[in-house]
Formats: C-alpha cells, sequence, structure tokens
C-alpha cells in the first residue's frame, strides 16, 4: 500500500510539472483592490501550494478528531 502511494505521488508531482511548465504566459491577477502581473507558472505553484497545505492541515485535524475519539 505505502510503494503505491508513493507511485501516486510521484506520478501527480510530474503531472504538475508538465502542467506548470505549458503555462509560463504573463496573467494580470486581480486581489481586491490590487492587480498583480506575474508569470502564470507562479500563480499555478502558488496554487498547488496552498492546495497541498490545506490537504496537510485538514489531514492532520481529521487525526487529532480520530484520536479524541
Amino acid at each position: 500500500m505505502n510503494r503505491f502511494k508513493n507511485i501516486m505521488i510521484v506520478l501527480i508531482i510530474i503531472l504538475c510539472v508538465i502542467i506548470v511548465l505549458q503555462n509560463m504566459k504573463p496573467v494580470e491577477t486581480r486581489i481586491l483592490f490590487f492587480s498583480i502581473s506575474m508569470p502564470r507558472i507562479v500563480l499555478l505553484l502558488f496554487m498547488m501550494a496552498a492546495g497541498f497545505v490545506m490537504g496537510i492541515i485538514y489531514s492532520k485535524r481529521k487525526q487529532n478528531d480520530a484520536l479524541s475519539k
């Protein structure tokens, strides 16, 4: 089971890298009152990192809830 998990993680990372490398054009992003121009690769990496952190937080919270019961 652990080997399957590792293979899936590697495949997801490879897929993310391919998607990011295909999106190098600059984009303008509006956040509330600010407008930021950045390469799409930076925006995608930031969003992937934010999703990864939220997944870790969710899994830790779920583990803590299971231990509390």
